[in-house]
C-alpha cells in the first residue's frame, strides 16, 4: 500500500509540473485523471468501510487445559461492490494458545461472505483475549485504507487440568508404612546397642522394662 501511495503522489507532482511548464489540454487531462482516481478510490473504500461487517463466535468461554474449543469468524459484504482487499489481525494472546494466522487477507464478492472455523486446543492455563483485534479494507488502487471497528472479543478462561489421585493413595500409604518400619528398626538398633545385664547399684531409671519383660531378666 505504501508503494501505491508513493506512485500516486509522484504522478500528482508530475502532472502539476507538466501543467506549470507546458499547460494545454494533455497536462490538465492528466492532472484531472489523477485527482479523479483519488476521489473514486476514497469513495470506494468509504462505501466498503460502512458495508463490511464481522461476526465472531466461540463454543465456550471456559475450558480445562487440553480441551478443544471452536472459534469461528464470518465477514459480510453488504454492498454491490467487490471488496478487493480485506485484512484482519488476531489478538496476540490468540496466537499464544492456538495456531491462528497472525494476519489474514482475502477478498469478498458483492453481497457475499467469507467464513472460517478453527479448532483451538487450550495448551496453557490462564485468561486470554481471543478473536480478531483489527480489520482493514482498501480500494482497488491501494491508496486509502479504513479500519473497521470490532467490538466483539472473547475472554477465554483456561483452568488447570484436574487429576484424580485416589489411585495413588495406597501407594503413598505403603511408602509411609515402609518408612515408619525402617525408622523403627533403626531406633531399636540404637536402643539395643548398649543393652547389658543389670548390675547391683545401677539406677532403677536405666532399666529397660520392655526388653526385660521379653527376656525375663533385668536389662539396662
Amino acid at each position: 500500500m505504501t508503494k501505491n501511495r508513493i506512485v500516486f503522489i509522484l504522478m500528482l507532482i508530475l502532472s502539476v509540473i507538466f501543467i506549470y511548464f507546458y499547460g494545454g489540454v494533455v497536462p490538465y487531462t492528466l492532472f484531472y485523471l489523477v485527482i479523479s482516481i483519488a476521489a473514486v478510490s476514497f469513495l470506494y473504500s468509504f462505501i466498503l468501510h460502512h458495508s463490511t461487517k464481522c461476526s465472531q463466535s466461540l463454543s465456550s468461554l471456559t475450558a480445562t487445559k487440553g480441551d478443544r474449543v471452536i472459534y469461528k469468524y464470518v465477514f459480510f459484504n453488504n454492498s454491490i461492490l467487490l471488496n478487493p482487499y480485506l485484512t484482519s489481525n488476531f489478538s496476540k494472546t490468540s496466537l499464544l494458545i492456538s495456531e491462528l494466522d497472525g494476519i489474514v487477507g482475502f477478498s469478498i464478492k458483492p453481497r457475499g461472505k467469507k467464513e472460517k472455523a478453527y479448532g483451538i486446543v487450550c495448551k496453557y492455563r490462564g485468561v486470554y483475549e481471543l478473536g480478531i483485534s483489527e480489520v482493514f479494507v482498501e480500494d482497488f488502487f491501494g491508496i486509502f485504507k479504513h479500519k473497521i471497528p470490532i467490538d466483539m472479543n472473547f475472554t477465554l478462561t483456561v483452568y488447570p487440568k484436574i487429576i484424580d489421585i485416589s489411585n495413588f493413595i495406597p501407594l503413598i500409604s505403603t511408602v509411609d508404612d515402609d518408612a515408619e518400619t525402617s525408622n523403627t528398626l533403626v531406633r531399636n538398633r540404637r536402643e539395643t546397642g548398649d543393652i547389658r545385664n543389670y548390675v547391683f547399684g545401677d539406677p532403677i531409671k536405666s532399666v529397660h522394662w520392655k526388653l526385660s519383660a521379653k527376656l525375663n531378666q533385668l536389662l539396662v
